[in-house]
């Protein structure tokens, strides 16, 4: 059976780079996360976690991990909170800067429009008899 590919939210994406941020200070591998753990988190689990692959990471593996090294995981979520909108922010931001391209681009084709649009003015008069 084929599994459906999973879709990062902005607020996953956060989760992923706190997690990664708490192994790195905290000094602990992915390995050793899975003995703290007890195995309820494997070791390819949170490596697919850490490199954003597959699905995002569950609430539940997320307290497990809070639990395991020593975090609360309330301000665990606020911080990936805040750098979710920061990332959202930057998407919105792209978007607008997609938008002001493409606004720009219209405008300095304005002149093509303008002849076209005089050309079947022209044209529509001529057929009514009046130029």
């Amino acid at each position: 059976m084929a599994t459906k590919p999973s879709t990062w939210t902005p607020m996953d994406i956060a989760i992923s780079d706190e997690v990664d941020k708490l192994m790195n200070i905290a000094g602990i591998s992915n390995r050793e996360l899975e003995r703290l753990t007890q195995g309820t988190i494997a070791y390819s689990r949170i490596r697919n976690i850490r490199a954003k692959e597959k699905a995002p990471m569950h609430i539940g593996e997320l307290y497990g991990l809070c639990e395991a090294i020593g975090v609360d995981p309330q301000q665990v979520l606020k911080n990936a909170h805040e750098k979710s909108l920061t990332l959202e922010n930057a998407a919105t931001e792209l978007s607008n800067e997609d938008r002001a391209k493409l606004a720009l681009e219209r405008a300095q084709r304005a002149a093509e429009y303008g002849l076209a649009a005089m050309e079947g003015e022209k044209r529509d008069a001529e057929d009514d008899g009046i130029a």
